[in-house]
């Protein structure tokens, strides 16, 4: 996984067979269309590797996870997490909420490396906790050695992240405070 972080100044470039791979699948399912987890699991196979963790769908939580198995293990090395959200690439079942993606430093190579992205239906503190605890406690993802948290000044998302790692600095995005001051 490291050496896919390696050389990141230029964006990725996708292979276009994975483009027409993810198009073809995507054109066998109708709008609002119920899918199975096997048919998620199935779509989100990238190279052979599974993209599609899970999902958590209990109370107002409708929550879906994405991400590489392989990159959760750099999680018990990580010392800073990184949180944010945005809202226009979000499927329509998810509208209100947003993208949540978390990103961590990956300590050996000083590399940021994706580790989950999740589509969250809304944005309360219920939600967050909800998410997390399936995150932190349901996956088993350890953070064995986080010492701060970079987020967005979302207060749901802030109060949850305290409530899992009390003892940890969180600290606000101010790129993202000052746009929303503009706004």
């Amino acid at each position: 996984m490291t050496e896919l972080a390696v050389g990141t100044d230029e964006n990725p470039l996708i292979k276009d067979s994975l483009v027409r791979e993810v198009y073809n699948k995507s054109r066998k399912f109708s709008v609002g269309e119920k899918i199975t987890d096997d048919e998620i699991a199935n779509f989100c196979l990238i190279n052979g590797e599974q993209f599609f963790i899970g999902h958590d769908f209990q109370a107002n939580c409708e929550t879906m996870f994405f991400g590489f198995e392989k990159a959760i293990q750099f999680a018990k090395e990580a010392t800073d997490l990184f949180c944010d959200g945005t809202f226009k690439i979000t499927p329509k079942h998810f509208q209100k909420g947003q993208m949540l993606t978390i990103m961590i430093c990956e300590p050996s190579t000083n590399q940021y490396l994706p580790l989950l992205f999740k589509f969250m239906k809304n944005r309360t503190f219920e939600s967050y906790k909800k998410a997390f605890e399936y995150i932190f406690t349901a996956k088993g993802i350890q953070f064995s050695k986080l010492i701060q948290i970079h987020c967005d000044f979302e207060k749901g998302m802030i109060e949850a992240l305290q409530q899992f790692f009390p003892k940890v600095r969180i600290i606000g995005c101010c790129m993202l405070s000052s746009v929303n001051d503009r706004n």
